[in-house]
């Protein structure tokens, strides 16, 4: 077992939309916030998002419009509407329908604990602004998630841990999004052709050497913007008012409840089993399996102890052809040979597991994964 402080997990999540309203809601709240004494129109020019705000704050929901105190970290404990210029204002299937308004919504949440009552609020924003307004998403919008250990950031080798996964397991990952936030540019990944080699021992003796979290980072997110499936620069001391947070933002949009808090699930379960697992259990899993062509993201799930994502995951992904051809599915005897104590048992596909076993010193796992 991982010798370090456990975590508290923490999250945030960003929905992209787009808000469809009939052309006589449109003008209704043109009237209402931008020529009435209401006083909307001061904490933004936008009447739709001033409209928004009112709903949710009459429900005792706690929101802002953008940054109004330009000291004010939006990660807090509000709500927060916000415009981004990304996404496109049009109906999923591409024809707007007559006689409409489209209107581009980012919707921000405030800081949440990783609590059934976290999801419950998230349900119910959603649907207090469905009470007025149809929500859509389509090929422009995203649904990106935070995950912090509240704003203490995570030690090295959590970032290590889990970098190696998300990139050895790239392939599997990809199963849950379709191929639009695989090839989009503003979702681009830590593709393996960006590391220069194919060689999964590589890539992670690579990871496994950074020093520092910069060096890890760069590695990451090679050009240091926030456009990749995993974004690692708000853990930078560098950043103003830096959120301390993994954002993970592959998922396509969505403002389905059910299918957004899922995918809370799967990734706030990826970062705490990256920082409980032993480096020995780690590295038996990424070395076993990531090579295994057929090994699932349902397996990995029940590695990884989210066996009750499984049912609702099952019927909804998206099948591709293994990449690469098929190599040896373990790793020989002696790239674990510096590994003291016995390995639990687990299934032939795996079951969540965290080893309670020594582990060695990570540079001599290092030096034994260059000798397979």
């Amino acid at each position: 077992m991982s010798t370090e402080m456990p975590l508290h997990i923490t999250f945030a999540v960003e929905f992209e939309c787009v808000l469809r309203m009939t052309n006589d809601q449109y003008k209704a709240n043109e009237a209402r916030y931008k020529q009435s004494p209401h006083g909307y129109s001061n904490l933004f020019s936008n009447s739709s998002y001033a409209s928004i705000f009112e709903i949710l704050s009459t429900n005792g929901i706690p929101v802002n419009i953008g940054l109004q105190d330009p000291d004010d970290n939006e990660w807090n404990d509000r709500w927060t509407i916000k415009e981004d210029s990304s996404i496109e204002a049009f109906e999923t299937n591409g024809d707007n329908i007559p006689d409409h308004e489209y209107k581009i919504l980012e919707l921000v949440s405030r800081i949440l604990p990783l609590t059934d009552e976290s999801f419950k609020e998230i349900e119910a924003v959603i649907q207090i602004i469905q009470t007025r307004y149809t929500l859509i998403t389509n090929e422009s919008t995203g649904l990106h998630v935070h995950v912090g250990d509240g704003n203490r950031g995570f030690a090295l080798q959590t970032l290590k841990k889990l970098s190696i996964l998300v990139v050895t397991f790239e392939h599997i990952i990809e199963s849950i999004h379709p191929d639009a936030r695989i090839s989009a540019d503003g979702t681009q990944q830590c593709k393996k052709s960006s590391w220069g080699t194919t060689d999964i021992n590589e890539i992670g003796s690579t990871i496994e050497e950074c020093q520092t979290f910069e060096e890890l980072r760069a590695l990451m997110n090679p050009d240091l913007t926030k456009k990749y499936a995993y974004n690692f620069g708000n853990l930078s001391l560098t950043q103003y008012l830096p959120k301390m947070t993994i954002e993970f933002r592959q998922h396509e949009g969505s403002v389905d409840p059910e299918r957004i808090i899922n995918w809370v699930k799967f990734v706030t379960g990826l970062v705490s089993f990256s920082h409980a697992v032993s480096t020995a259990q780690h590295l038996w899993l990424w070395m076993t399996y990531s090579r295994d062509q057929t090994y699932t993201v349902l397996d990995f799930m029940k590695a990884i102890g989210k066996d009750e994502l499984v049912s609702y995951y099952r019927p909804k992904l998206y099948l591709r052809s293994p990449p690469g051809t098929p190599v040896p599915l373990s790793p020989p005897p002696e790239a674990l040979e510096c590994v003291t104590g016995d390995l639990p048992e687990f299934g032939p596909k795996g079951n969540g597991w965290l080893a309670d076993t020594a582990t060695s010193d990570a540079n001599l796992i290092n030096e034994k994964l260059r000798t397979v």
